[in-house]
């Protein structure tokens, strides 16, 4: 990126779940709805997220996959299923959800992504992204 060439980078999954960790281990666990982990597994062209949330004291765990890509130079995550413990959800609903919280104004400050970030998408079980 430096030099001005194209490059790629790529993270494996225990990469990423490490970062991951890292971000809530600090997180404060107050208030009556508090996420308190997040677990990625990537496979072939997709990814799961297993997020853990505690509602009024009761743990929920919510597995979201999909295909992360960037589109308008904002992480996007086309969202393909959705299981609500072991319950499967209808992805449409919770993807129009989903995409409301990103388009907002805290969502949009979190998923912009730096001018040289061109591409980002799932090969092999491995996040990739191109630079420019």
């Amino acid at each position: 990126h430096r030099r001005g060439e194209p490059a790629e980078v790529r993270l494996t999954e225990v990469e990423v779940n490490s970062k991951f960790q890292q971000i809530f281990a600090g997180a404060p666990s107050s208030g009556l709805t508090t996420v308190n982990g997040l677990t990625i597994h990537m496979e072939q062209d997709r990814l799961s997220c297993v997020l853990k949330i505690k509602v009024l004291a009761a743990p929920l765990f919510i597995t979201l996959g999909g295909k992360p890509g960037i589109q308008q130079g904002r992480l996007d995550f086309e969202l393909t299923d959705v299981d609500l413990g072991r319950m499967p959800a209808p992805a449409s609903v919770i993807s129009a959800a989903l995409r409301d919280k990103l388009r907002s104004p805290g969502g949009e400050e979190m998923t912009t992504m730096p001018e040289y970030i061109t591409g980002m998408g799932i090969e092999s079980g491995e996040v990739v992204s191109q630079y420019k």
